[in-house]
């Protein structure tokens, strides 16, 4: 049986401040759920906010000194929505590890985060500065179950971490990003314009080409409706076993209406938390 439950513990809620939280270990993590609270003052009025936006300005989740998750609220909030058909998320910071998306049971807890045998797990927040009284509590769900395949314990988690790039008007070529890991999906978010169209070429081989409209006509017959400026899902049928593999090169093609400073924010897969 899953439990719920929060994890107390965490130091260094103040603002401008980076808190932190040791999470308990010998247990299988499947999601947690980050929520907050602050006082904000604006024109001399004083007002309470649950935005999580509004008190924190990133999260890092941290195993044996490995930083596996280093991601905005914003960034994660939209990974939900895009997951779960843009249901508006404003009040946490959902956290998945356990995809409740998957096909099937086994699926689903394949990417859960097994903590047996692990030195540490460590969430660490930074908080916005210049806020009041910011309150940050964390609820997990878990078990004390193993992830086992012939009888073996193995992982497969999922990493997300952002990159950032200049990006000219027009095509652009991408061809930096990391390819030691599988990757799942790559989120493309422009901080001015859109994105009308994308190419992605893996070791010579053309493996994705779609103008926004038409991925999106892929992505709406599986329930997935992204909000991210374009979303590259090469896992679009929910299953673990069809990320990008990459052997020598990646080549990410976007093509912009402007100019602007680019995120890229890539989710990929690992036999563990190296």
């Amino acid at each position: 049986m899953r439990r719920i439950s929060y994890i107390n513990g965490i130091s260094g809620v103040t603002p401008g401040g980076v808190a932190t939280l040791k999470m308990p270990l010998a247990r299988r993590f499947h999601a947690l759920k980050l929520f907050t609270s602050v006082t904000e003052t604006v024109a001399g009025n004083s007002t309470a906010s649950e935005d999580p936006e509004d008190v924190i300005d990133y999260v890092k989740l941290i195993v044996n000194g490995v930083v596996i998750r280093d991601l905005t609220p914003a960034q994660f909030i939209k990974i939900a929505q895009a997951n779960f058909g843009g249901t508006a998320v404003s009040n946490h910071i959902p956290i998945f590890f356990s995809d409740p998306t998957r096909a099937t049971v086994i699926g689903e807890e394949a990417t859960s985060w097994d903590m047996a045998s692990q030195e540490m797990f460590v969430i660490e927040i930074k908080l916005k500065a210049g806020t009041t009284a910011p309150r940050v509590e964390v609820l997990a769900s878990y078990d004390f179950g193993r992830n086992l395949a012939d009888g073996k314990p193995f992982l497969n988690i999922v990493k997300q971490h952002a990159i950032t790039v200049n990006a000219p008007q027009g095509e652009y070529d991408i061809v930096n990003l990391p390819t030691q890991l599988p990757i799942q999906r790559i989120h493309i978010e422009p901080s001015t314009g859109t994105v009308t169209l994308v190419e992605v070429k893996a070791d010579g081989e053309d493996v994705f080409e779609a103008t926004k409209a038409q991925n999106d006509a892929i992505h709406v017959d599986y329930g997935i409706d992204s909000p991210f400026g374009f979303s590259v899902i090469f896992d679009y049928e929910q299953q673990i076993t069809s990320p990008l593999k990459v052997t020598r090169e990646l080549n990410v093609r976007p093509t912009f209406s402007a100019a602007n400073n680019a995120t890229l924010l890539l989710e990929r897969i690992s036999r563990g938390y190296a």
